[in-house]
């Protein structure tokens, strides 16, 4: 086997090896430099073959001249291995995204021919102005590459005589997805057109006629070259986009990857810059937030309107008793969370229940990444690895079933949940050394509960699993006691949670069918079956984005070869063979999967089996966890390939490959998200550009917190209110449950409880269908004469349009301003 293995070594040191694969790169890439010039295409074999050479050596002396400036070499087949995959992990995301857009925009599968053959009628001529001849979604227009005889062409107008015959050819350069688009004006011509491509021909008749302009486009497929060809093609495209994106990107970052690690390496004296550099952070998420408008920004996401307005009705009562939700506490009573009581006293403290919710934004944002970075710094000991994990867990993604990860609008349990997190961690890898305290951690876990429930028993049972392995290893009575008594804290903490949890179960006072029907409608992702689930959303987000992908491949490999080398530790002393992070972080994805996909399996079987609705339809939202858990993992595959490679001779450029995959990840992590288009930062980089270095309100945020503010003076505690039922405002229905403190009649977020007034819900939301905004028209007015059969005393619009402002000089307006107008219902 050494033979093997050093004979492999040999192979690959070898500089004929290598000259054979530098060469064979500079081909790929002039092959698919080549294929992209109209020239190539156009030419004779001889201009072909010129090309093919020209651009291949032009790509071998590029590629020459920068692996010059890198040496990396390898003393073992495992440095070897160790580096082939983190290059591959590396190319992975930029190589599949370039070569995604380089055959979508750049690549020319042979130019596209497209003939146009006039034929005039017998005893007069045609003539037939072509206006323009472009490629959709191109500004680039073309002109003819051969005009046949019997044709005059000039100033765009083709004519021929009587009885005659006359074609114009066009050669296009055809990418994919693209469309062909002849204007022709045919205002004069009473003669035929047909035109013809690769795919067929089209005909028309025209004749005279008082139209200025028409119009005629024909699609045009990129399968002009055959599949055997074209695959290849896309193939040598991605080859030589990854190697010279490799290269480029190695060189690029070199200097950057020097200074980190001499941050990394110069001591905790530089850790301060570190956390101001998170204040910044937080300060911009923050001012884009909100910035100076603390008072006058009301608006809040969802979730966190209905925490803010079931908080206004615990404390409010005498102002919902017509309110559809908040009229009962028991049809929200479900709901059994520490945002509840947190809001209550930050509502208390500020004044406002809106201004409860944003004055956690900041803190939370800066705790995020400091938490990660605590965490990572804990568990990798590298003051680099660790910044950037804190980072890579900051950058939002949107996940299936409404779900996030990473920085929010507004801070939700959830959000508050995952801030929380990797301090609990903290405190649980610690305490995993003391047994007389795993209660405490056990109590923190089950504390965290309350937090979020959907999150909880997925992180409860990660604590429990790991005090578990910890107690395995120590092999003694006494530890088995104290994780025993873990298990009895967890178990005395669950019984609160259970009670407020089942209890509307046990209390429906709606049919099992009717609300089955409505769950369908408000739930339609979370009430598939989870293969279902995992096969289309789950797999449409997770293998489409090329960095998740790298991130689930360097797992599975990892955990692997765990797994593989298990037999070792089971061979050897167990004394001698302390718990890895390795062998936790196997326990945490395996709790992890079983609570996102095991349990909601088991529930749907006994559910259908059963002939009752999902009980546990929330906790596949756990699913969410998949993403600090694959960053974490590969984080840690950087961290042993670091301590791996400081064992070389070569460990300061073997340390510069892992670096660079991580920047390569993050970097293209960013892409995929589009995190330039994150509205906290979008806003922020726009007050900038005004001048501004704190945000002001907007004129629309001042003008919808002066409507909600007047709305007490016009609506009575004991009236209702109906809001512009249209879903680009859902947020907006909410504000005035917690800021004008009134009741409203209906809110399409309510079919979310339980309770009797689900059948009113369902009668409304069932006739609001045909009168609501679609791609083609806009909200109905109509929406009012069905307010008018609920209990509503008024109705307001958001923004009314010119259909919906005539309609409102029909209606007895109470007050209105930019944002909205409210109209009275009854008399």
């Amino acid at each position: 086997m050494t033979k093997i293995k050093n004979g492999i070594i040999d192979f690959l040191s070898t500089s004929t090896v290598k000259r054979a694969f530098l060469t064979g790169l500079a081909i790929c890439a002039g092959i698919a430099l080549s294929f992209s010039l109209l020239l190539f295409w156009s030419g004779g074999l001889w201009v072909k073959v010129f090309i093919l050479l020209a651009t291949s050596l032009c790509a071998l002396a590029l590629y020459s001249g920068l692996t010059k400036l890198i040496h990396l070499k390898f003393e073992t087949l495992k440095a070897e291995l160790i580096s082939l995959a983190l290059v591959l992990i590396a190319l992975m995301p930029p190589a599949a995204i370039s070569t995604k857009y380089f055959i979508s925009d750049l690549l020319i599968l042979k130019p596209e021919v497209v003939e146009l053959e006039l034929t005039s009628p017998k005893g007069t001529s045609a003539e037939l102005k072509i206006l323009k001849v472009s490629l959709e979604g191109s500004s680039r227009s073309f002109s003819p590459t051969l005009v046949g005889d019997g044709c005059a062409f000039e100033q765009n107008i083709l004519t021929t005589a009587s009885g005659g015959t006359c074609k114009v050819r066009y050669s296009v350069p055809t990418h994919r997805n693209h469309q062909f688009s002849i204007e022709l004006d045919v205002a004069k011509t009473n003669g035929h057109v047909e035109l013809s491509t690769s795919k067929g021909s089209h005909e028309f008749n025209f004749q005279q006629s008082a139209d200025v302009e028409r119009i005629v486009t024909i699609p045009l497929q990129v399968n002009s070259m055959s599949g055997k060809i074209k695959y290849p093609v896309y193939l040598l495209a991605g080859i030589a986009i990854a190697g010279t994106f490799f290269l480029f990107l190695l060189v690029g970052l070199t200097a950057l990857i020097n200074k980190t690690n001499r941050i990394a390496k110069s001591g905790k004296n530089h850790e301060i810059f570190i956390y101001l550099l998170f204040f910044l952070l937080a300060l911009i998420f923050a001012n884009g937030r909100y910035g100076s408008g603390l008072k006058t920004n009301i608006q809040l996401t969802s979730d966190a309107g209905n925490i803010s307005s079931f908080v206004a009705g615990n404390e409010n009562p005498e102002n919902f008793k017509n309110d559809a939700l908040l009229s009962n506490q028991f049809n929200y009573g479900e709901y059994f969370a520490f945002h509840i009581p947190l809001i209550t006293f930050l509502g208390k403290v500020t004044g406002g229940y809106a201004i409860a919710f944003l004055i956690l934004f900041f803190p939370a944002t800066f705790l995020h990444f400091v938490g990660y970075y605590l965490l990572g710094k804990r568990v990798f000991r590298n003051l680099t690895l660790a910044f950037l994990f804190s980072l890579a867990v900051a950058i939002p993604i949107n996940l299936p079933l409404f779900e996030y990860y990473g920085i929010s609008l507004d801070i939700l349990p959830r959000t508050l949940f995952q801030v929380i997190l990797p301090f609990a961690l903290l405190l649980l890898l610690k305490i995993m050394g003391s047994p007389n305290r795993y209660w405490l951690a056990a109590l923190v876990f089950t504390a965290l509960l309350y937090v979020h429930p959907v999150s909880g028993p997925a992180w409860l049972g990660i604590c429990l699993a790991t005090l578990l392995i910890s107690a395995i290893k120590a092999s003694k009575r006494s530890v088995w006691l104290c994780w025993i008594s873990a298990v009895f804290v967890s178990l005395l903490g669950l019984i609160p949670f259970l009670k407020a949890y089942l209890r509307p179960v046990y209390n429906q006072t709606i049919g099992f069918e009717l609300l089955s029907r409505i769950q369908l409608f408000r739930y339609p992702n979370q009430l598939k079956p989870i293969r279902e689930l995992y096969l289309k959303e789950v797999a449409d987000v997770l293998l489409g984005n090329w960095v998740l992908i790298s991130l689930i491949l360097a797992s599975i490999g990892a955990l692997f070869v765990f797994f593989y080398n298990l037999r070792k530790y089971h061979r050897a002393d167990k004394q001698s063979n302390p718990i890895t992070l390795s062998m936790l972080i196997s326990a945490w994805w395996l709790i992890i999967l079983i609570l996102a996909i095991v349990v909601p399996m088991l529930d749907e079987a006994i559910a259908h089996a059963l002939g009752r609705q999902l009980i546990l339809r929330e906790i596949r939202r756990t699913l969410r966890y998949y993403i600090p858990m694959l960053w974490l993992t590969f984080f840690w595959i950087c961290k042993l390939a670091l301590d791996y490679f400081s064992k070389l001779e070569n460990a300061e450029r073997l340390g510069k490959l892992v670096y660079l995959t991580i920047f390569a990840l993050l970097i293209f992590y960013g892409i995929e998200t589009q995190i330039w288009k994150n509205p906290l930062l979008v806003r922020h980089w726009n007050c900038l550009k005004s001048g501004e270095a704190v945000c002001r309100p907007t004129s629309e945020a001042l003008a919808m917190y002066e409507f909600y503010t007047e709305l007490p003076k016009y609506v009575k505690p004991d009236e209702s209110v109906f809001p512009d039922p249209d879903p680009q405002y859902l947020a907006d229905t909410l504000i005035p449950r917690y800021h004008s403190l009134r009741s409203v009649v209906y809110t399409y977020k309510d079919g979310g409880a339980v309770g009797s007034f689900l059948t009113e819900w369902w009668r409304i939301t069932l006739g609001l269908r045909p009168y609501l905004p679609t791609a083609n028209k806009g909200l109905n007015p109509k929406v009012v004469e069905l307010a008018r059969t609920t209990s509503a005393d008024y109705f307001y619009f958001i923004k009314p349009n010119e259909i919906t402002k005539d309609f409102l000089e029909t209606q007895t307006v109470v007050y209105s301003n930019e944002y909205g107008t409210l109209i009275r219902l009854r008399p």
